[in-house]
């Protein structure tokens, strides 16, 4: 019984023993993994912040780029450039002179008849000419080549296009009103609305500018510091309809 028992406590000290290595062991994988996650976490961060570098540097670098859209197939011939410059200078009162480095058509196969056309993309020398051309086509409003509408826009890079288009409902939305809107870059949007004293009547119009990172973060700005919890988007429409219209 002597030798039982004896055996028995031995059994149990390895047992203690193997025990407490184990929890060590146990312990240890748990910080590791703890590190590595912690690693983990700081990597994906310097990667989202590397890829927003490399967007914004893309989109710094193609400042000077126009897009065009609506312009049939084939009517540009073989000179491009040439075809660009002279319809770009009409939008301008047909005085301008520009230079235009390169243009082509979006990198895409050519569409079938009846499909809609491929953009064309231009390079132009100095920027103060694009944003004579962005200031010309918003004051024309309508663009016409022959009896094809067509459209200017900045040329930016895919992932800044998706994020700028969650704005196009908000935008449609404040076409029907009286309210003045803009999408800064890289996607700021503002809007402007009036409000007029009641007691006096006055033509005073006082400005309230609020800007926005994306219609669906959680927080908005304003120069007096409010703040709403929630999607922005019912925000404004909430305070589009509850502003007396001009």
């Amino acid at each position: 019984i002597k030798d039982s028992v004896a055996c028995v406590k031995h059994q149990a000290v390895e047992h203690k023993k193997r025990l407490g290595e184990t929890e060590m062991r146990i312990m240890e994988l748990e910080e590791s993994l703890t590190n590595l996650l912690a690693s983990q976490q700081s990597k994906d961060k310097m990667i989202v912040y590397l890829e927003a570098k490399v967007d914004d540097l893309a989109n710094h670098s193609q400042c000077n780029n126009l897009r065009i859209v609506g312009i049939p197939e084939g009517p540009e011939g073989r000179d491009l450039i040439a075809f660009t410059q002279k319809l770009l200078s009409k939008v301008l009162g047909g005085q301008a002179v520009l230079e235009v480095e390169h243009a082509h058509r979006a990198l895409r196969p050519q569409p079938d008849k009846g499909e809609r056309p491929r953009p064309l993309i231009l390079h132009l020398l100095r920027s103060k000419d694009k944003e004579a051309i962005m200031r010309a086509a918003w004051k024309c409003r309508k663009l016409l080549y022959e009896t094809s509408p067509y459209y200017i826009f900045q040329d930016f890079s895919v992932e800044l296009n998706k994020k700028r288009v969650e704005y196009s409902e908000l935008k449609y939305h404040l076409q029907k009103t009286q309210f003045q809107y803009g999408l800064l870059y890289p996607v700021k949007f503002f809007f402007l609305f009036y409000r007029f004293p009641s007691p006096y009547k006055s033509m005073k119009e006082y400005k309230f500018r609020l800007l926005f990172d994306r219609p669906n973060s959680m927080n908005w700005e304003c120069p007096v510091k409010l703040t709403h919890e929630g999607s922005n988007v019912p925000r404004i429409f909430q305070m589009m309809w509850s502003c007396p219209k001009l």
